[in-house]
């Protein structure tokens, strides 16, 4: 996977704010792979920091006039460094998760954009994050390998491991990458999962047990990986069940309609094309067959010979 190290000419802060954005982000991520075998520094820094970055968090979050309520919390403290695993509902969840969290957290962030160029990117950098181009393979490695040497120094990561906003209908949560699981197997950290669901302008969020890694082993990454998105929809039920109940007939007619112009205007809120969401979600296998099944059924033209595919009584 890694490639033979290359040479990296640093430059100056001048050169760097009259960069477009494009190259400024191709600039950064050659520095990632660069000093991808750097040793973490600062982490003691860091975490005195988040004195003052939690409740930064709420000034901003009290400005965008929202809200945030944790309906329990099941984490035990065991001295372990802990990787929250957390259902993505926006593109603000993470700085109210963090925010309610408490805990000192690096921000595991697929999302750079403007990162570079705005206050927000300088605050994030001081508390610590570990950036990372999805639509780069090399630096999606070397940002899990960053991240596993954060955890062994004993820092913490806040990670989405759906990799993109859950904008589905019908799913509580999208299937997950298997980075979380992997990191925590290679560095012995805890997982915590945490539920987080938005009912108008307030976040509901849900904290809970430590999944240990200790017996954990890389060749089964992938049920310890369902194990955990289950975790994770345990916790969002929760929230549900706390909202209570409301009936079919109370639902508006056009309710799917309201739903996908809520998911434009929060993609436009923050500059971010739906097609990115989309592309950013898991690539999970039996979804995309069935995609590719509907798109050739969509195209099917019925005759003789596959007349038995539109008849009712095969589909029940």
């Amino acid at each position: 996977m890694e490639n033979q190290p290359e040479s990296f000419k640093k430059k100056s802060l001048l050169r760097r704010l009259k960069m477009p954005l494009v190259e400024l982000e191709d600039y950064y991520r050659r520095k990632r792979h660069f000093d991808r075998n750097k040793e973490i520094r600062h982490i003691a820094l860091r975490r005195a920091y988040n004195k003052f970055f939690i409740p930064l968090l709420g000034i901003v979050r009290t400005l965008q006039k929202k809200k945030y309520q944790v309906i329990s919390d099941k984490r035990i403290r065991t001295g372990k460094a802990k990787i929250y695993a957390c259902t993505h509902a926006g593109s603000t969840d993470i700085s109210v998760v963090n925010e309610a969290l408490k805990d000192h957290c690096y921000w595991f962030w697929g999302d750079i954009g403007e990162y570079y160029r705005k206050i927000d990117g300088l605050l994030v950098w001081l508390n610590g994050a570990v950036l990372i181009d999805t639509h780069d393979k090399q630096d999606r490695w070397n940002a899990r390998n960053t991240a596993i040497k954060v955890l062994k120094k004993g820092g913490n990561i806040l990670i989405f491991p759906e990799g993109s906003w859950n904008i589905t209908e019908n799913k509580p949560v999208m299937h997950l990458y298997t980075g979380a699981v992997e990191m925590a197997i290679e560095s012995g950290a805890d997982i915590i999962p945490v539920g987080i669901e938005i009912y108008g302008n307030t976040f509901y969020i849900n904290i809970g047990r430590n999944i240990s890694s200790s017996n954990m082993v890389l060749d089964s990454k992938h049920e310890y990986t369902e194990e955990l998105r289950s975790a994770m929809a345990t916790l969002k039920w929760e929230i549900w069940e706390q909202q209570g109940q409301s009936s079919r007939a109370a639902l508006p007619d056009n309710i799917t309609e309201l739903w996908q112009e809520h998911i434009r205007k929060m993609c436009d809120e923050v500059n971010f094309p739906i097609e990115e969401v989309y592309r950013t979600m898991y690539a999970y296998k039996p979804d995309l067959e069935l995609k590719q099944v509907k798109k050739e059924l969509a195209s099917l033209v019925p005759c003789s010979e596959n007349a038995f595919l539109f008849n009712k009584r095969n589909h029940d």
